[in-house]
């Protein structure tokens, strides 16, 4: 198991993987509120005051999308960044992955 934990993750460090993946979901999650607070508050199909569990409920999809582009991007960062992850850089990853998540979807829409 652990060899099996080593490969999944990428490191044999997996308090610090996780860790990272917590700070980058976070990320990503400022970043999902941020484009709540943009939304049309007159619109029928939302509410008008900030519910959570509305923006979940409307936002799964993208939410999951986003999940498993962090893990892609914390497994995978040695290789991208060329040095091993800090946790500002988790930060980032997350935000960052779930703008691109975003903007990927709003290009294959178009076709």
């Amino acid at each position: 198991m652990d060899k099996f934990l080593e490969q999944f993750l990428g490191t044999t460090d997996t308090l610090g993987f996780g860790v990272s993946y917590l700070i980058a979901v976070i990320g990503a999650l400022i970043m999902l509120r941020f484009e709540a607070s943009k939304r049309d508050k007159a619109s029928k199909n939302t509410p008008y005051a900030f519910n959570p569990w509305f923006l979940l409920k409307d936002n799964l999809i993208r939410i999951f999308t986003s999940l498993l582009l962090i893990y892609v991007g914390i497994r995978f960062s040695d290789l991208i960044f060329g040095s091993e992850i800090t946790f500002y850089t988790a930060l980032v990853i997350g935000a960052s992955l779930d703008k691109i998540s975003e903007w990927l979807k709003n290009i294959s829409a178009r076709k």
